[in-house]
């Protein structure tokens, strides 16, 4: 007898560890502080990806080819576009306390969206069409741009902004939006690049 009550208690333990495991994911939903905070944690998410950060950085070398330079320049220049993403990161997190997640978020996406309407000036084919060294410029300062604010700010409302009872869960769809929204944009980029005219 002893042994069986034993048994039936160990499976409740399990049903109920799988209840717990479940149960973050529906209170996400289900719950309407958690479910607002889960769509601006995944919007953030969204909103970093849609600004083509990683399509930038795939394909910096491609970009920086079409703008007019040999090969060999593009490998080192390609380096130096790197750099910026690198070194303006530190400044990001310097920065993210001192200047608020608002603000230094807002101002990020103002500088990020210049430099790439800039960029696209620079790399579309027109009599007015600047000197190659002028993309890699608008490059260089899309990427500080984006460190400085668009690169940390979303990762770090994510992991503030949540009870920690679905903050794991809430994190992992934040997580999941950010990679989709990656994927679909990488994987465009050289038709769009292609139908509007960019080598």
């Amino acid at each position: 007898g002893g042994d069986g009550d034993e048994g039936i208690g160990s499976q409740a333990s399990e049903f109920d560890f799988v209840e717990d495991e479940a149960s973050p994911f529906v209170s996400l939903i289900t719950t309407r502080a958690t479910r607002r905070a889960l769509f601006l944690g995944c919007g953030l998410q969204f909103l970093q990806q849609a600004t083509g950060i990683n399509t930038v950085m795939y394909y910096a070398g491609t970009v920086i080819l079409s703008a007019g330079f040999s090969a060999r320049s593009a490998l080192w220049l390609n380096a130096l576009v790197a750099s910026f993403n690198f070194s303006f990161g530190f400044l990001g997190v310097a920065l993210v306390d001192h200047l608020g997640r608002r603000r230094l978020l807002l101002g990020s996406l103002a500088a990020a969206g210049l430099a790439l309407a800039m960029l696209a000036h620079a790399l579309t084919p027109s009599p007015t069409q600047p000197p190659p060294w002028v993309a890699v410029a608008w490059m260089c300062f899309y990427l500080a741009a984006f460190a400085a604010g668009l690169g940390p700010v979303p990762w770090t409302v994510n992991a503030e902004m949540y009870p920690l009872r679905v903050r794991a869960a809430a994190v992992s769809c934040a997580t999941a939006t950010n990679w989709v929204t990656n994927y679909v944009v990488a994987g465009a980029f050289l038709s769009v690049a292609g139908a509007v005219g960019m080598n």
